[in-house]
């Protein structure tokens, strides 16, 4: 049986792979640790990773909105939807960022999208 390819993951710019993600989670760690402390950093880490990451959930929601996909009229709340659950399991979580967890997050963010 073939693998399943991952799909939203690398959508929004983000690998799944478990070598990637042990090597990533320190790293965000830090810079959220950081940029509490230097709002210089802060805006840095918001212009290179931040917003560039919530941009591609604007594109993608634009494009479910065009073909009707999207009841909910506030993009930022979702896309607050789909960041927020990630970071904090990044953050405080020892449960793994993978493939499952994003599915299930996405679905999750559909649903409430669907609903105006």
């Amino acid at each position: 049986m073939a693998q399943r390819q991952p799909r939203l993951l690398p959508r929004l710019g983000l690998s799944s792979t478990p070598s990637t993600v042990a090597a990533v989670v320190p790293a965000n760690r830090a810079l959220a640790a950081e940029s509490v402390q230097d709002e210089t950093f802060a805006q840095q880490v918001w212009d290179r990773l931040i917003g560039p990451r919530r941009e591609a959930v604007r594109a993608l929601l634009a494009r479910a909105r065009e073909r009707g996909e999207v009841a909910h009229p506030d993009d930022d709340f979702l896309i607050g939807l789909v960041y927020g659950p990630m970071w904090y399991r990044l953050l405080f979580s020892r449960e793994s960022l993978d493939e499952a967890y994003a599915e299930q997050l996405a679905a999750t963010v559909t649903a409430v999208a669907r609903t105006g």
